[in-house]
């Protein structure tokens, strides 16, 4: 229906145009030989008024530049007309093309989670480690040892459980569409498997803020993404 109603509308729009036209080019070849006629009353007899090339000339010179006008009038009005049906085009295209995205970033998304929810024993067993190895955290640890160099493998581990996390969360803000329904799978997720351990592992390596210089700088940064974790997941109902 919507396209017959396009043509329908052009097929109007070049009617009347070529119509106008049609009557400005009879006006412009009748007027002028019937000017020239002799006339019936004296004040409209045109006959003897100078040379008949310049007398049509000069009456048909208005009638020509009204066409020309008109002719320019009609180029722009049809070149506004094709540049509103191109925003409009585009407009709709961008649409489309920012439904795909989202529906793109929400798969990406929601592989991410599954990811996330399939961390489990490893996770338990780098967080246990780490506790095992707290005294070997501090920077004035013999880093000679092979607790020491344990100690900074399962940190490594724990950085990277850490990332995994900040990436999505990263996702999810950058996501256009609902971010309701992706935030809560991740924030009872992250309530679940997550933060009880996290708690767990700080309450174990106790860091103070007077004792921070006294610890690995890697770990500080790990447990300032855990303290920005707490904030960011301190509603259920962020998206709502």
């Amino acid at each position: 229906m919507g396209k017959e109603n396009m043509k329908n509308t052009s097929k109007t729009n070049q009617f009347k145009t070529s119509h106008i036209i049609l009557v400005i080019l009879v006006i412009i070849l009748i007027i002028p030989a019937l000017l020239s006629l002799p006339a019936f009353t004296p004040w409209l007899d045109f006959s003897n008024s100078g040379e008949i090339g310049s007398f049509i000339g000069g009456v048909t010179a208005p009638f020509i530049n009204g066409l020309a006008a008109l002719l320019v009038f009609l180029a722009f009005k049809a070149q506004i007309k094709a540049n509103e049906q191109l925003e409009a085009t585009n407009a709709i295209q961008n649409e489309a093309n920012q439904s795909l995205k989202d529906q793109e970033q929400a798969r990406n998304i929601t592989k991410q989670l599954s990811y996330l929810q399939d961390f489990n024993d490893e996770f338990l067993e780098v967080v246990s480690e780490m506790q095992k190895y707290e005294l070997y955290y501090k920077v004035d640890t013999q880093k000679d040892s092979y607790a020491y160099k344990e100690s900074r493998i399962q940190l490594k581990k724990m950085m990277y459980f850490i990332a995994e996390i900040d990436l999505t969360i990263s996702e999810i803000e950058k996501y256009q569409g609902d971010k309701s329904f992706l935030y809560k799978k991740l924030f009872y997720l992250f309530e679940i498997k997550f933060a009880p351990v996290f708690k767990e592992l700080q309450m174990k390596i106790s860091i103070h803020e007077e004792l921070s210089k006294d610890f690995d700088e890697e770990l500080l940064i790990g447990f300032s993404y855990i303290k920005k974790f707490k904030g960011y997941f301190s509603n259920s109902n962020k998206y709502d």
